[in-house]
């Protein structure tokens, strides 16, 4: 019910009439909003969606503005061009949006990654398998680190109900989009494919991010 409700929607309705449902099998954009927190069909549908209102209001909105004005020094042509630069501008606003979204949220996980990592250390140590001491991580850092919380906890969720534990693995580190994700999931996946110990993987790893904070810490 609710997709046949969604597909009648003013969104769904703009993108089939401009034909821009080629836009919808994107994998960076579907990536980029993953990595920004937005999933769904229906979230890229409203963001194609903005983009193409976005283009037309800046467009329409900077006409009328200039139209309004008492003095235009420059010749009438130039109107549509300033007009175009509003379309411009609007049109790219959404994905400007989005990108500084993404930023904000690499960087939160970034600062709190390190205490993650020490806590699923912990967990593996004390005897929990993989996806119970991500599951347990998830419950302890939900309060303080949410958003890290969010992945780690859809992580566990996939380990549980996917075939094919390394594809939870790569998954984390394509929606979070982070080095230290990537780091993780190659330990984690090296870890399993060689049969090395994950608590010594997961030990070296989380000393390197906390050198790595400090480091960054000194900096600023």
């Amino acid at each position: 019910r609710q997709v046949r409700k969604g597909k009648g929607d003013l969104a769904h309705k703009l993108v089939e009439v401009l034909n821009l449902q080629n836009l919808m099998s994107s994998k960076e954009v579907r990536m980029s909003l993953a990595m920004a927190g937005m999933r769904g069909n229906s979230v890229l549908t409203y963001y194609i969606a903005s983009r193409v209102v976005g283009g037309a209001v800046g467009f329409i909105g900077t006409l009328i503005f200039i139209s309004l004005m008492k003095e235009f020094a420059y010749p009438e042509f130039m109107k549509f061009v300033f007009s175009g630069l509003g379309g411009v501008v609007g049109f790219f606003l959404p994905k400007i949006l989005i990108s500084n979204k993404v930023q904000n949220r690499q960087e939160q996980m970034t600062a709190s990654f390190p205490d993650a990592l020490d806590l699923l250390l912990i967990c593996v140590e004390s005897g929990l398998g993989i996806e119970m001491a991500f599951s347990k991580v998830t419950e302890e850092i939900m309060e303080n680190h949410p958003i890290l919380a969010s992945e780690i906890g859809l992580t566990s969720a996939e380990l549980a109900f996917l075939g094919d534990r390394r594809q939870a693995y790569e998954n984390f580190a394509l929606r979070t989009g982070m080095d230290v994700a990537k780091s993780l999931s190659t330990t984690l996946i090296q870890s399993e494919q060689y049969g090395t110990p994950v608590g010594t993987a997961l030990k070296v790893l989380a000393q390197e991010k906390r050198d790595e904070r400090m480091s960054a810490a000194e900096k600023k």
